[in-house]
């Protein structure tokens, strides 16, 4: 059964949109590689013209029919629907699939050149240290916390939208390509991740990544204590305010978990690791499924100022901010003093900061969007 649909609003648009669009085959209706505008068929598409005049012309209205042969002993219905922006859920798992793939063999010695892989991570650790600056100086304007928080998100879409590394996505992406290396239906999704899919690419991208991150934070961090402290040397009552904002971080993320002491203190890092990454991976699987800038730009900006608002630890965001507490000289915040050190800060935040953003990123995101889909894939 056909609906034949009509629409008097259609005689604004360009006949040639429509053009050839039987030979076209579901391809971008006015025949350009980079239109948003695509015609989905599952199997078969039929295209005919209703030669039905409107009462407001006389042009004949195309007509868009889509058959779905999901059972054969289905009668055929047809519809017709126009994509646009939208990716489809099991087209963003593939997408990240293909991917967690490509980011393995980008820092593969023997199939590309993994110092471009480090410098742009570098640039996304560097994006991230002036989102975070941003976020605690506006917190030193008398800003609240959640206020604050609305600044944060423009660095991660600062990296996004460039194409840059950064190894919190790729604990969810890589461990989705090797899943499917190994357990993959066979689907030509699943024979696109080939045998150098393997854990050790997996380590060898993080460690790249990670690392390639933390220089670029060290980077940002080094020239905005220059320009700000003019190397140590100015008074510190120029950016006290600032100085207060980041030692008040520091505390909130390092002493108070060593406050706590013990397993209660560390697990506690290590899972508001988990739900920060959660969030963050969550924000990568959303950005595919956009393919527009302001679908992508939505799509990010909801999960990240989630996490911070709600004070949720980000390895790469303490990869600036704790080294930030030592360059600072942090050493009281709000009436409290405090000793800190390289120790307390690999020991009490990011070590267990990471494991968390590991878990929660390769589980939470990845092994559950896969498991979802994995009859598809």
């Amino acid at each position: 059964h056909h609906r034949t649909f009509s629409y008097s609003s259609f005689t604004i648009i360009k006949h040639s949109m429509y053009q050839k669009l039987s030979d076209q085959g579901g391809r971008p209706l006015n025949n350009r590689n980079d239109s948003n505008i695509e015609l989905e068929a599952n199997t078969a598409t039929a295209i005919r013209t209703s030669s039905k005049p409107d009462n407001n012309n006389e042009h004949k209205i195309p007509l868009y029919a889509q058959t779905s042969s999901s059972q054969t002993n289905e009668s055929s219905l047809s519809s017709f629907t126009l994509t646009g922006d939208h990716i489809t859920p099991l087209q963003t798992v593939q997408i990240a699939i293909q991917t967690g793939y490509k980011k393995a063999l980008s820092t593969s010695f023997k199939k590309s050149k993994p110092l471009k892989v480090f410098l742009s991570a570098m640039l996304s650790g560097s994006y991230l240290g002036f989102a975070i600056s941003v976020t605690m100086q506006a917190q030193a304007y008398g800003w609240d916390k959640v206020s604050a928080a609305l600044l944060f998100p423009f660095g991660f879409l600062l990296l996004i939208l460039s194409g840059n590394s950064l190894a919190t996505g790729n604990f969810a992406l890589l461990p989705m390509a090797l899943l499917n290396r190994y357990i993959g239906s066979g689907s030509e999704s699943s024979k696109k991740v080939g045998g150098d899919m393997t854990c050790s690419a997996l380590l060898i991208n993080w460690f790249i990544v990670y690392f390639g991150n933390f220089a670029g934070t060290l980077l940002c961090l080094f020239i905005l204590w220059g320009g700000m402290t003019h190397f140590g040397q100015r008074d510190e009552d120029g950016y006290s305010a600032f100085k207060n904002a980041l030692c008040g971080v520091v505390y909130g993320k390092v002493i108070t978990y060593r406050t706590t002491g013990g397993g209660a203190g560390w697990f506690a890092a290590l899972f508001n690791g988990m739900l920060a990454n959660w969030l963050v991976t969550l924000a990568v699987i959303l950005s595919i499924s956009s393919k527009s800038t302001i679908g992508k730009v939505i799509s990010v900006y909801l999960p990240i100022s989630i996490f911070v608002a709600l004070g949720f630890e980000h390895a790469i965001v303490n990869l600036f901010v704790l080294p930030g507490g030592l360059l600072y000289k942090c050493d009281s915040y709000g009436g409290h003093t405090f000793d800190y050190g390289f120790g307390d800060w690999w020991a009490w935040n990011q070590i267990p900061v990471t494991l968390g953003n590991i878990i929660g990123g390769a589980t939470l995101t990845g092994l559950m969007y896969y498991a979802i889909y994995s009859h598809k894939l």
